[in-house]
């Protein structure tokens, strides 16, 4: 179809409509689950796999996965980003966070890391005004700050000790924080193919050096965990971008809290780790969280359409305009 539903950033539409607001909402959702499932996988591979070897398959896989998809539905033209240096920046941005969330899933109980990251939605909210120019009102506040309680519960202050495993599993916190605020920027100026392109690009490209120098040929059994790992990875970052480009970053960042739930369905059903009340009570208030920020939306007033039948515009934020490509669903 070719009907717009109210993308964030378009030069000529009106603030999220609910239909838009639901769809971004899911897609960001769907991604964040998918993407999620990196983790336990990762977790196993890394028993018998150099991380630098993981981490160029993962990549490798994703440039041939964003290849096939993009090309065929945007052409050569998928290649050209109106913000080259803000893509190379947000790609290196995100290989820093998949090598510390790896590592950090390495040495630590994949929920517990996957847990400590998720401080992130702090960051996003305190950085969303300053460089997106976006206000963060009070519900995203409070979204964010019920779904880092939950996290809390799940993780128990004290369970896991500031080992190096915790301490990297901050800074993926920070690293996932700011490749949050650069996915928003580049959803209003460049399609989520190029950046899909982009970020597959240059990991591959960064990596490749790193892994022939490590490079211990993999069975059977971890190619299939390997390629698992690449599909997932490449199939949710493009639903996670795609549903910013309908959604202003801080009021979907709580949705992101789903992976943690993810990620102890994962510890409980592949690594038979013991789930607690607390832990339940963690997974209920994380969920409650993100069906609040999205239940509690309410869009602005239509803006009233002028004779040719289109939408007034209406400006959403002090972004640049987008690429005259829009994706439209």
């Amino acid at each position: 179809m070719s009907k717009s539903v109210g993308m964030i950033g378009s030069g000529s539409e009106a603030a999220p409509t609910d239909r838009a607001y639901l769809i971004g909402c899911l897609l960001f959702a769907l991604g964040s689950i998918i993407w999620a499932s990196v983790n336990p996988l990762v977790k196993v591979l890394s028993r018998t796999v150099p991380l630098e070897q993981i981490l160029w398959v993962r990549f490798a896989g994703h440039l041939l996965l964003a290849l096939c998809c993009c090309l065929p539905a945007h052409g050569f033209g998928a290649w050209r980003s109106a913000e080259p240096r803000t893509q190379l920046v947000r790609s290196l941005l995100l290989l820093a966070l998949a090598a510390a969330n790896f590592l950090a899933v390495s040495l630590l109980p994949v929920a517990h890391a996957v847990a400590i990251m998720f401080t992130f939605p702090f960051v996003v909210c305190l950085l969303a005004a300053p460089l997106l120019h976006e206000r963060v009102r009070g519900r995203e506040w409070l979204a964010a700050s019920l779904g880092f309680l939950g996290v809390l519960a799940i993780v128990k202050p004290g369970a896991a000790p500031l080992t190096v495993g915790v301490c990297v599993a901050l800074a993926s916190s920070l690293l996932f924080a700011l490749v949050q605020i650069w996915t928003r920027k580049l959803g209003t100026v460049d399609p989520p193919a190029t950046t899909q392109l982009y970020t597959a690009l240059v990991g591959t490209v960064v990596l490749a050096p790193f892994a022939y120098w490590g490079w211990s040929p993999p069975g059977s059994r971890e190619w299939l965990l390997l390629l698992g790992a690449a599909a997932c990875t490449g199939l949710g970052i493009y639903l996670v971008i795609l549903g910013q480009t309908y959604v202003p970053a801080a009021r979907v960042a709580p949705l992101a809290y789903l992976q943690v739930v993810t990620c102890v369905l994962y510890d409980i059903t592949v690594f038979d780790v013991a789930v607690g009340w607390m832990t339940s009570l963690g997974i209920a208030v994380i969920v409650g969280a993100g069906a609040y920020t999205s239940a509690a939306h309410r869009p602005g007033p239509t803006a009233p359409r002028p004779a040719t039948g289109r939408p007034a515009a209406v400006p959403v934020c002090t972004m640049p305009a987008p690429a005259p490509d829009p994706v439209r669903v």
